[in-house]
């Protein structure tokens, strides 16, 4: 068997992490995507398949900061290395709150009942749209080795996230002001549960435009 050298071996783990967060990003995307289509769909048991795999997003976030653990001790990496490792760590964190606002958004959704919503949900999709490009394009970042690449689909996000804070503010005026002219008290109450809705979706597009920024760090482009 042909023996590594330190550097190669280094470069072999920071390799297999950042395909582990890739892992991580694909298991939180599906969580998102499918909590908005459940809840859109008003389908209960897939509401209650995203609570049940927010477990494995959980298990993976513990692997992967396991991971790192075990690079910093058997390889003490040091400047970008140590950089990669540590956004790694952050990353995966970032990710695994993003899967619990999917399975908020899932929890709300059963609360609401498999009848139609308050009304017509058209901002929130745009909402969750959106959010799911920021975390890819964050999570492609982060993973991405060419530093000018890296600042221009990190400065990318940015602008999204101001959209969706937009679509965020839209949304809890609209349902205030509906729910003020509302009689029957369910309605009041799913009008309610929007407003919550669209805040964790709005969360979401907030720890993508942290992935993004730890991105830019990682990059070398601050100090």
């Amino acid at each position: 068997m042909i023996q590594q050298s330190g550097g190669e071996a280094l470069s072999h783990e920071l390799t297999l992490l950042q395909t582990d967060l890739i892992f991580l990003g694909g298991l939180v995307e599906n969580a998102i995507s499918q909590s908005l289509d459940s809840l859109i769909s008003r389908n209960i048991e897939q509401s209650n398949e995203v609570i049940k795999n927010d477990d494995q997003i959980d298990k993976k976030r513990y692997q992967i900061e396991d991971h790192c653990i075990r690079i910093i001790r058997e390889f003490a990496p040091v400047a970008g290395d140590l950089r990669k490792v540590f956004s790694s760590l952050l990353c995966s964190q970032e990710l695994e709150r993003m899967g619990d606002y999917a399975s908020g958004i899932a929890q709300i959704s059963i609360k609401m009942g498999p009848n139609k919503t308050f009304k017509e949900l058209i901002d929130i999709p745009k909402m969750g749209s959106l959010s799911i490009n920021m975390m890819k394009k964050s999570l492609q970042a982060v993973t991405e080795n060419n530093r000018e690449e890296v600042l221009k689909m990190s400065s990318s996000i940015l602008p999204d996230d101001d959209k969706v804070d937009q679509l965020n503010a839209s949304i809890q005026d609209e349902m205030i002001d509906l729910m003020s002219r509302e009689s029957n008290p369910i309605n009041i109450r799913n009008g309610t549960y929007l407003i919550w809705i669209s805040h964790n979706i709005e969360r979401i597009a907030d720890r993508a435009t942290n992935i993004a920024e730890r991105a830019i760090y990682q990059a070398g482009f601050t100090n």
